[in-house]
């Protein structure tokens, strides 16, 4: 049996094969789909990493906007770091974004 025929076969039993056999011919096909297909999976790379680096520190997206609403409002840098759990640096480059 040849690669090709084992590939198939394995792909009809699993579907992660069978997925991942679609994603092999569609990035084969030519260099700019190639090239596409690895930019988009860069970016999700990378936005899973901000994400669970994010997570890591306990900040999450919702903090972020709520401290950003503080500021708005605002409260001084020692209210939001005691009611959000972020750091006085967190608060400070917050405020400079919004004053960007």
């Amino acid at each position: 049996m040849n690669s090709k025929e084992e590939l198939d076969m394995l792909a009809t039993a699993n579907p992660q094969i069978n997925t991942a056999k679609g994603v092999l011919l569609k990035m084969s096909e030519d260099e700019r789909t190639r090239l596409i297909y690895e930019s988009i999976e860069k970016k999700e790379r990378d936005e899973r990493a901000r994400t669970k680096a994010a997570m890591k520190e306990g900040i999450t997206i919702g903090t972020i906007a709520v401290a950003r609403n503080m500021l708005k409002a605002n409260m001084s840098t020692n209210e939001i770091v005691l009611l959000t759990g972020l750091s006085i640096a967190d608060i400070e480059g917050l405020r400079y974004e919004l004053l960007s």
